[in-house]
């Protein structure tokens, strides 16, 4: 059952198209402001959920997932908080622009 796994990649590719469509260009390989703060996001994503799932306050069911895990919590639970930072990051990035009136 990868469900999750499934609505992952639907919603990454959702954020890629509304990334394009919006013409904020958040996800372009050349950003690179946007992949350094999600490479510290990340990091600090990967310390903290694993110190919670280690000590018993997560858990997560193997069989609702790939089952890959790194090393206590499930890479679909690092790409679910990429997509919540690149959709921060877009909509920000939309919504600040100087409007014409």
């Amino acid at each position: 059952m990868m469900e999750y796994s499934f609505i992952l990649l639907g919603v990454l590719l959702f954020l890629v198209g509304l990334d394009r469509t919006l013409g904020t260009r958040i996800l372009r390989r050349d950003n690179y402001p946007f992949w350094k703060t999600a490479f510290v996001f990340a990091a600090f994503q990967w310390v903290f959920d694993n110190y919670f799932t280690f000590i018993g306050i997560w858990r997560f069911d193997s069989a609702q997932t790939m089952g890959v895990f790194i090393p206590f919590i499930p890479v679909e639970n690092m790409v679910y908080g990429f997509e919540l930072l690149a959709l921060t990051a877009i909509l920000y990035s939309f919504f600040a622009r100087p409007r014409r009136d």
